[in-house]
């Protein structure tokens, strides 16, 4: 029993009870400012989507770019390559004309 004439039941009852009132309890939203974080949200969904689909264009024509500069220097690159590989041999069958020479020469 508890001191002041009443039950430990009886006595956390009355303190549920009290805290009960005292705690806070959230609202629900009326309707329309569901329906208005619904639509806000959708919008702000559908923002996020364009955007992002426009990020994409954006990538996908600088990825663009960028291979074309890469096969343009390729092609520069392989062209350049050609035309020293035809002077070395050049250059190696001019050395080889000189030593016949040389050699022919010798005393």
């Amino acid at each position: 029993m508890n001191t002041l004439g009443g039950t430990e039941e009886e006595s956390a009852a009355k303190r549920r009870k009290t805290m009960d009132s005292q705690s806070v309890k959230p609202e629900d939203p009326p309707a329309s400012v569901s329906s208005m974080d619904d639509s806000a949200r959708g919008a702000a969904e559908e923002d996020k989507r364009r955007r992002n689909t426009l990020a994409s264009a954006r990538f996908r024509a600088k990825k663009k770019m960028r291979e074309q500069a890469l096969e343009k220097n390729h092609k520069e690159m392989s062209a350049k390559l050609e035309k020293m590989e035809k002077r070395i041999k050049e250059l190696e069958l001019e050395n080889k004309w000189l030593r016949g020479l040389v050699v022919q020469n010798k005393p």
